[in-house]
């Protein structure tokens, strides 16, 4: 009976700790669509591509691929539209 009770006091405390520092990316989703500048190496929001001041190399993909790919986000439109943060686990599940 103590063994089951000291075991799952440790599984909700490693529960816990898992929760508050396994790190995932919120908000955006990561198939959302950017349109990327493969010359500039930049990826842009589709609401800010015609403030963005890209050459005509372009193509789309997903906003995961161009972030693993090395592309970085034209302006600061671009990162307000889809914002990319990396937040605890139970944070991202328990708020709006």
């Amino acid at each position: 009976m103590k063994k089951t009770i000291v075991s799952a006091i440790i599984v909700f405390i490693l529960l816990v700790v898992g929760g508050f520092t396994i790190p995932v990316i919120s908000e955006t989703a990561s198939d959302s669509r950017v349109v990327i500048d493969h010359t500039l190496m930049e990826y842009s929001a589709p609401a800010c591509f015609d403030q963005a001041e890209f050459t005509n190399n372009l193509d789309e993909v997903s906003i995961q691929s161009a972030i693993n790919s090395g592309y970085v986000a034209e302006s600061t439109c671009t990162t307000e539209e889809m914002p990319m943060e990396k937040k605890p686990l139970f944070v991202v599940w328990f708020t709006a």
